[in-house]
């Protein structure tokens, strides 16, 4: 009976010491084998479920390390770290890092600065600058764009999109289809304002431009306009909860909008200012 129990213990004594063992600041210990120790994170799998998912701690959480071949790591708190209320799960880890357990592997995402797709709405203005600048013809838009950034780690975003526009006044209207593509630059205020400066370039088609009495697209005329142009704009976008966004932006075109046949007339462009209003989805 002596030898069944001696026996025993050091079976118990051989299995404690096969595994590692986390020890966290608050005095609590979970048995574990560890996968990683990386510069912010230690990854884990339960000893009592070494084929089940990877579990994600935060290195501040953790004391120290005690591994199963004798050796001992310990790490010093941060003195001005705020404790949380962590949870270690195998799906989710605090940002700026989000962990995601797929197929058996875990892979890593930054929180920081997601993709978007987002819809909008206008006011737009609408000036001829050059032979003489007329009054502004006030208008609307609405619009779709995407926002994809350059890298997890880097607030330089991409954006692409479309919208349609109306400008007119008294008896003249404009329609046309803009596609502005931006670099974007993202610079955190609060932990819920975004302030957003963007410059890039734009194309629009007009798809209809009269007024009461001519039809600035009819090429047949000695007097007509240039459906195509190609222009420059650069604004500012405010963005709260990583959700609503409040703009301004100012756009006006390098091509020429009007001409005359077989004669060189002076420059002329359009352009405006555009106050936006938008929700990201």
């Amino acid at each position: 009976m002596k030898k069944i129990i001696c026996l025993s213990v050091i079976a118990i004594c051989l299995s404690i010491h096969a595994q590692d063992v986390i020890v966290k600041h608050d005095g609590t210990t979970i048995m574990a084998k560890i996968e990683k120790v990386g510069t912010q994170d230690i990854e884990y799998k339960k000893w009592s479920n070494l084929d089940g998912p990877t579990y994600v701690m935060k290195k501040v959480e953790v004391f120290s390390i005690n591994y199963q071949n004798g050796e001992k790591e310990n790490f010093t708190k941060p003195l001005e770290h705020k404790e949380s209320n962590y949870e270690n799960k195998s799906y989710v880890n605090e940002t700026p890092q989000t962990a995601i357990q797929t197929g058996g592997q875990q892979q890593k995402r930054s929180a920081l600065y997601p993709n978007y797709s987002g819809i909008y709405v206008q006011y737009t203005t609408l000036v001829c600058y050059g032979i003489t600048t007329s009054d502004a013809e006030h208008g609307a838009a609405i619009g779709w764009d995407e926002g994809i950034y350059l890298s997890s780690t880097t607030p330089l975003a991409f954006i692409g999109g479309f919208k349609l526009q109306y400008n007119g006044k008294d008896e003249e209207h404009f329609f046309s289809f803009k596609i502005p593509i931006s670099l974007k630059f993202n610079i955190k205020i609060a932990d819920d304002l975004n302030i957003e400066p963007y410059a890039g370039l734009n194309s629009t088609i007009y798809l209809y431009a009269k007024n009461s009495d001519y039809d600035y697209l009819d090429s047949k005329n000695e007097l007509h306009a240039n459906r195509w142009q190609f222009g420059w704009h650069a604004g500012m976008d405010f963005t709260i909860n990583q959700r609503f966004v409040l703009g301004f932006a100012y756009n006006r075109d390098f091509t020429d909008f009007l001409k005359i046949k077989n004669y060189s007339t002076p420059s002329n462009s359009l352009g405006g200012i555009q106050i936006k209003l938008g929700c990201r989805i």
